[in-house]
């Protein structure tokens, strides 16, 4: 089971619609088809399921800034992918690490990885968390949008 994702988090799905909020795969109530990586940091498409809304209710969640301006809201007792390649924890990152960021330009997933820096980490204050189970591998890819353009955005892997 993933950790706990905010309700408005989006996630990077593999059936063509990009980024759906995991509030809105619950609501769905059946398997969602969403991006995973492999143990050789290879980008795979697999299957999200249970997807329900955590008991514990509320999480606290940041928010990630990189260099370029792009953003997102994540739940902080989760792990996200670094520059080497390892899942390292919410609240262990700071101002400076790299996180591995895999490009995806209209539908095409370019398998290659780039490396964000973090340029700053702000409370994201509470929000309704959300988990699912995910199909051979326990990680799945978060939407980042590229600069507001609908056509291209990145995916960072948390889990």
């Amino acid at each position: 089971m993933l950790s706990p994702i905010p309700a408005d988090t989006k996630i990077a799905m593999s059936d063509g619609r990009h980024g759906v909020s995991i509030y809105d795969l619950c609501r769905e109530k059946k398997p969602a088809r969403v991006f995973s990586i492999d143990r050789e940091n290879t980008i795979v498409a697999t299957m999200m399921y249970d997807i329900i809304q955590d008991v514990d209710s509320k999480i606290p969640a940041i928010r990630i800034t990189f260099d370029s301006g792009d953003s997102f809201r994540i739940g902080l007792n989760g792990k996200l992918l670094t520059k080497g390649g390892q899942f390292v924890d919410v609240r262990n990152l700071k101002v400076g690490d790299r996180l591995r960021l895999y490009m995806v330009n209209r539908s095409d997933i370019m398998n290659v990885s780039n490396y964000y820096q973090i340029s700053a980490i702000k409370r994201a204050g509470y929000a309704d968390g959300y988990k699912g189970n995910i199909l051979k591998f326990n990680n799945v890819g978060i939407y980042v949008p590229y600069k507001g353009r609908k056509s291209r955005y990145f995916i960072v892997f948390y889990k």
